[in-house]
């Protein structure tokens, strides 16, 4: 398995227990990142009608969702219930019962064993108490050791194969564990209640509406303001920084080579300069920065955080990669290159995917 689909794997799967600590900073519901996914919309066969519909329910919810990523779990955590809530009520109208039933079944697919932590579920296997308790265990310690291999990745501590079989052998462990608190019955009603032959290894695709660049005429430097056709139909490489931070300086190299990779392509590379010190508030040394190290992409200057609290962006350097639609298909928070990291060569890689598209 390639490094970036065992990323990839690791940290869905993470995302989608994270159900088991209601303390966890960055509460996210399966429900809204699935419904996001090209491959569960695939599996669905929306109608050209209905694909309008789903996204026309789900963009204002999205740039509603945006903002609260850099906010504390007490303040988003309401916010993305809510938005999901909303979702629900409204992809629900859209879908045909089948659809419907096919989605539920495809949402305790990706869930995995801790689908079986929900209450629905559970009542419907009729679990013990006893038996939820061991399974909620069982599913604790796989979390753990996905979070140390997936640090361990991130940190390049481990060659790629290796993980793969510390992650098979996690994945493995854990689902022996909870067949073994399940009788043969709950067992043989769980097979009814999700979809397995979905493709879990096709998840990732994800898409969410990002918002609009907040900007007055005069705030860019190293060019003029750009037009509506600059931003739009064109993909677009967003990238939050301040000239001060040295994880930041780190990832100058790579904007480099994007500068001349990218150039002549329908690419729009927009710096935002998000200050983090009350130095960097002074746009002619924020020039001479740029100029000083042969930066000439297009540079938002975002003094006042207005970009940052929209997006939701919490660290520098953070690089999000948008399609032609206006829609978030990648993002990297900081260093691309951080510790034997390929940052760089994914987030190209999506570009290069993205220009393909029609």
């Amino acid at each position: 398995m390639p490094l970036r689909s065992l990323l990839t794997a690791l940290l869905l799967t993470l995302a989608l227990s994270v159900a088991l600590q209601a303390d966890d900073a960055a509460p996210t519901d399966p429900y809204w990142s699935l419904i996001h996914d090209q491959a569960v919309l695939d599996d669905l066969k929306l109608s050209a009608d209905q694909q309008k519909a789903w996204r026309d329910a789900l963009d204002p919810l999205d740039l509603r969702c945006f903002p609260l990523r850099n906010r504390s779990a007490a303040e988003a955590e309401p916010g993305f219930a809510k938005a999901a809530a909303a979702a629900r009520s409204q992809l629900t109208k859209i879908l045909k019962a089948p659809q419907a039933q096919r989605l539920d079944q495809v949402i305790v697919r990706a869930q995995g064993p801790a689908a079986l932590l929900r209450d629905d579920l559970a009542a419907k296997l009729k679990l013990t108490d006893k038996q939820r308790s061991d399974i909620r265990q069982a599913i604790s310690d796989a979390r753990q050791s996905r979070q140390k291999l997936e640090s361990d990745l991130r940190a390049a501590k481990l060659e790629t194969a290796a993980a793969e079989k510390q992650y098979t052998k996690i994945n493995e462990t854990e689902r022996d564990a909870v067949n073994a608190a399940l009788t043969s019955d709950q067992k043989q009603r769980l097979a009814t209640l999700f979809a397995r032959d979905f493709d879990l290894s096709k998840l990732g695709r994800t898409a969410f509406k990002a918002p609009q660049l907040i900007a007055a005429t005069d705030s860019w430097v190293n060019a003029p303001a750009p037009s509506a056709s600059d931003l739009t139909g064109r993909v677009l490489v967003v990238h939050f920084f301040a000239f001060g931070c040295s994880n930041c300086i780190h990832n100058y190299p790579t904007y480099r080579e994007w500068q001349e990779k990218l150039a002549g392509k329908d690419v729009t590379f927009v710096g935002i300069h998000t200050p983090e010190t009350p130095g960097e508030h002074n746009v002619e040394t924020l020039k001479t920065k740029l100029k000083n190290e042969r930066l000439t992409f297009l540079v938002l200057v975002d003094n006042d955080k207005a970009n940052w609290n929209a997006w939701g962006n919490s660290m520098w350097p953070s690089v999000y990669i948008l399609d032609r639609r206006g829609y978030m298909r990648a993002f990297w928070p900081g260093e691309l290159r951080w510790q034997g990291a390929t940052g760089d060569q994914q987030m190209l890689q999506t570009i290069d995917q993205l220009l393909a598209e029609k």
